[in-house]
């Protein structure tokens, strides 16, 4: 179902139908009934970073086979700005630029066009948001998760077209999803909150509901007066077994049967509404706010995201101990950790530490602070605090750090990165031993003529870029290694 996407995108008449087909697959025993198909594969996802949803995949497989390609070298800078540049010029002439997407670089246009980024060039985007990034400085892992959080808002704005109540919650910062994912995992099973009641939540979150209103619009009623408040008000009038005709006369008396009725006005539901309702709502919908209202009628509050104070964008840095002169010797004991981060990624705080001791116990130096916005995890804040700590120490002083990602990432470098982690943190690079030609390669800066790329970056092949006859003509080979393996690099062979 998603073979080749990565190349050339996925139109949105097929994206349609896989999404149909996964919501499909997703669907209870009794059907999917006039599911909304972005809330039921919402719901199916099962979490805020769930990614059941084909969509995901459909938007940042090309993304991030174009970023792969810029970030990983495929083909030379000039020729990945001539690719774009025509994309763009040719998608945006186009009546359908879907019609006109043929290879990696369209797919990467209309793709990232239809979540509403803007692409400037090769090199350079504006997502939804309005966050830039830039292809040759943020590694692809970075446009992929940008590419998911700005999915999740391409499915609110499209609930929002279908179902305009949801309209002020979306356009506030989108519902605040957080507790609902809580209440559909619990495993209560009592009175209050049971399978039951969860699979009602589920049904008035996707829009399974069908009222006497929305039959009635769809043609399958004659009128779209509540059934249960009608024939309450037959049997008034006629007794237990009230006549069709009682019924009929009753109909301009009765109530809409819309959503707000059927969970807040109802007498039939009274008695639950009394135990298990909160007076806090009972109260907003007596002064008439709950038709129309998706906290009322769908379980959709909106989110307070907006209100929280944001992430100081600089990094700060604040002596605890301070030294009388730098740089200072000693053992080097360096600290990043983050809080709340569990509750929501949103109030998560960062903060690092570098602590020097010398070998009598005593502190010459401390210092504290929280480093840049974008460094939003413990691995990133506790290489903050080594980048600190080099600031302050003498070179070769030893360092005592206790994060594994941080360990790893040095001592597992390719050979030129390590000869450069090991000069930064003034460490011998004897245990290296490298060769002559592979450290004077690492130290100016040259990079291996090899490149290893994937079995879909065959396309990129046929990207080919020729000058005129008196230049030389560059032609990019494949060699093809069997099916599932990498490929042979991509020789570049001159010919006059």
């Amino acid at each position: 179902m998603t073979y080749g996407q990565a190349v050339i995108g996925v139109a949105p008449s097929t994206l349609l139908r896989q999404r149909r087909a996964a919501e499909h697959a997703s669907a209870p025993r009794g059907g999917g009934a006039g599911r909304q198909l972005d809330l039921a594969l919402m719901l199916a996802d099962g979490s805020e970073t769930g990614r059941a949803d084909p969509a995901f995949d459909a938007h940042a497989d090309p993304i991030g086979q174009w970023a792969t390609a810029v970030w990983e070298e495929w083909l030379p800078a000039t020729a990945l700005l001539r690719i774009a540049a025509d994309a763009l010029k040719r998608l945006s002439a186009a009546k359908n630029p879907w019609h006109q997407c043929k290879g990696p670089a369209a797919g990467f246009v209309a793709t990232a066009t239809r979540l509403g980024w803007v692409v400037h060039d090769a090199f350079s985007v504006t997502t939804d948001d309005g966050t830039a990034l830039r292809l040759s400085v943020d590694p692809p892992a970075v446009f992929v998760k940008a590419c998911n959080h700005s999915v999740r808002r391409w499915r609110w704005r499209n609930v929002e077209q279908s179902m305009p109540s949801t309209a002020a919650i979306i356009s506030a910062g989108g519902p605040n999803m957080t507790p609902v994912w809580k209440l559909l995992r619990s495993s209560q099973n009592d009175e209050a909150w049971n399978p039951a009641t969860r699979s009602a939540l589920r049904s008035a979150l996707a829009n399974r509901q069908w009222t006497q209103q929305r039959g009635h619009k769809a043609g399958w009623f004659d009128h779209n007066r509540c059934m249960l408040c009608l024939h309450r008000l037959a049997i008034e009038l006629e007794g237990l077994d009230p006549t069709a005709e009682a019924l009929l006369h009753c109909v301009p008396a009765a109530p809409v049967g819309n959503l707000c009725h059927r969970n807040w006005q109802c007498p039939a539901h009274s008695d639950k509404r009394s135990k298990l309702a909160p007076e806090e709502l009972i109260m907003a919908v007596s002064r008439g706010e709950g038709l129309g209202n998706s906290a009322q009628e769908r379980a959709l509050f909106p989110s307070i995201r907006h209100l929280i104070p944001k992430r100081s964008s600089q990094a700060s840095f604040e002596w605890v101990v301070q030294p009388s002169e730098l740089p200072v010797s000693g053992k080097v004991y360096t600290d990043g950790s983050r809080i709340d981060a569990e509750i929501d990624q949103d109030v998560a705080r960062l903060g690092w530490s570098v602590v020097v001791v010398e070998d009598d116990g005593r502190i010459v130096a401390s210092a504290k602070g929280i480093p840049p916005e974008w460094i939003i995890d413990i691995p990133g804040a506790e290489a903050w605090a080594i980048l600190q700590g080099t600031n302050i120490v003498m070179p070769g002083s030893p360092y005592r750090v206790d994060c594994k990602p941080c360990i790893d990432a040095i001592h597992q470098a390719s050979l030129g990165r390590r000869l450069a982690i090991a000069l930064w943190l003034g460490c011998s690079t004897s245990a290296f031993r490298p060769s002559t030609t592979r450290r004077r390669n690492a130290l100016c800066g040259c990079r291996p003529k090899r490149r290893r790329t994937t079995l879909a970056s065959n396309a990129w092949a046929m990207e080919k870029r020729s000058r005129s006859s008196t230049e030389t003509r560059t032609i990019v080979q494949t060699s093809w290694l069997r099916r599932g393996r990498t490929l042979r690099e991509c020789r570049l062979i001159s010919a006059g």
